[in-house]
């Protein structure tokens, strides 16, 4: 049961990580973007 618990937490954990990675490419690329069009 507690393995479980911490399995999932952990997943959980990675899934937020990956998903926070995912804006902050999206965002760098959204600003990069443009800039790197103009070169």
């Amino acid at each position: 049961m507690l393995a479980a618990f911490g399995k999932s937490s952990l997943w959980r954990m990675l899934q937020l990580v990956r998903l926070s990675q995912e804006q902050c490419y999206t965002s760098i690329m959204k600003y990069l973007g443009p800039s790197i069009a103009l070169i």
